[in-house]
């Protein structure tokens, strides 16, 4: 959680100072820096098997290089912006694997 938080500062910091750093591809690096630094701190204090909580990591970790990547990449413009489109795909990716994962249990039990 500390790293994520670091990153979340050192791109914050970068965005100030770097002018061709626009705005857009600042906010939205922070919020997906954000959004999966919440989403591995709940999966390792989660009580998942160990198994997933691996997993889980290293493809959220994975996916957030991925994902800052496109967010840098993006265009500053909502409208027919792919990058956008596929952040937000992966997201969705992101949040059905962890509510997949977390309803694992309930899922095996009613067999």
């Amino acid at each position: 959680m500390i790293i994520g938080f670091v990153f979340l500062c050192l791109n914050s910091v970068i965005g100030v100072l770097i002018s061709n750093y626009l705005s857009f591809n600042w906010i939205s690096a922070d919020l997906v820096i954000l959004f999966n630094t919440l989403l591995i701190f709940e999966v390792s204090n989660s009580n998942r098997n160990d198994g997933f909580k691996v997993g889980l990591s290293l493809i959220y970790a994975f996916l957030t290089f991925v994902l800052i990547g496109l967010s840098i990449l993006s265009p500053c413009r909502f409208r027919d912006n792919y990058y956008l489109i596929l952040i937000v795909f992966l997201a969705f990716l992101e949040i059905s694997l962890w509510l997949i994962t977390r309803n694992i249990k309930a899922i095996n039990s009613k067999n």
